[in-house]
């Protein structure tokens, strides 16, 4: 594992850069806003597990996880002057989802719940990303419906998650953290993704005065990109969570995952 930091011009991106699709857009510019603060958080969550362990490949390992997703917030967050610069609510929900999110719920759980239940929590987030990124890389993702330099940014994202989506999970069992943890922190994490994501799609939405003039030829030739096949799949890989004695390395990471990350910065 380690920290790269590759450039991304987000100038030429359109409006609609998911196949066209105002509502797909939509949806994923909600997890372009969601992920920064969510990064950041994670890195809260494991500086102080740093911070106590021993110099090693642990303590590497857990640094480099930090500085992994240090670039990512980074990135994302610069696609916000993008959306910004499209007339889109970008910093409003970003700064209505940070005060709910952590400004009052996050300062008022950590201290009942204590580090090590904040850390189940990345964890099952971190599960979340590590599935969808895995679809990224599995055959037939269909990257060409997505604008070239936002196919570029998810991959590389999507890789590095894969390389390091293990590491808040080990800390939580060498702390001692057990099942029933992980069980409650997954109910937490999925109403957080499920519900800031489905407010995402209707602000950005509501936001944007060319939504309801677009969406009819949206629609249309999207259907590769909705595939009901790929749906089952990670919802049973999200669900594989909650098996008993399940580990995030028993599921399979596309090995292209890892080729791309040889050449990601250089491109």
């Amino acid at each position: 594992m380690k920290v790269r930091n590759p450039r991304f011009d987000f100038s030429q991106v359109p409006r609609y850069w998911a196949a066209g699709n105002p509502l797909l857009t939509h949806y994923l510019n909600a997890f372009h806003v969601l992920i920064p603060e969510g990064e950041r958080f994670f890195i809260r969550c494991a500086r102080p597990y740093l911070e106590s362990l021993p110099e090693g490949a642990d303590r590497q390992r857990c640094r480099d996880f930090m500085g992994q997703e240090g670039w990512h917030q980074a990135a994302h967050r610069a696609f916000w002057q993008r959306l910004a610069e499209q007339g889109l609510p970008v910093v409003r929900f970003a700064r209505v989802y940070e005060q709910l999110s952590f400004g009052f719920a996050e300062k008022r759980l950590a201290p009942a719940l204590g580090r090590r239940r904040m850390l189940a929590i990345t964890a099952a987030l971190e599960h979340y990303t590590a599935v969808l990124s895995r679809e990224i890389f599995m055959p037939g993702f269909p990257g060409d419906e997505l604008d070239p330099e936002m196919d570029r940014l998810h991959r590389w994202h999507g890789a590095e998650e894969l390389e390091h989506k293990a590491v808040a999970f080990d800390l939580h069992v060498a702390d001692g953290g057990g099942y029933a943890e992980r069980a409650a922190a997954f109910a937490i994490a999925s109403a957080g993704v499920l519900g800031w994501s489905l407010i995402g799609l209707a602000w950005f939405s509501a936001g944007d005065r060319k939504f309801w003039r677009a969406l009819p030829g949206g629609l249309k030739g999207t259907r590769r990109v909705l595939n009901a096949r790929a749906a089952r799949r990670v919802g049973g890989a999200l669900l594989s969570y909650l098996q008993p004695g399940f580990h995030p390395d028993q599921l399979a990471d596309p090995e292209s995952a890892f080729v791309y990350l040889e050449t990601c910065v250089a491109a």
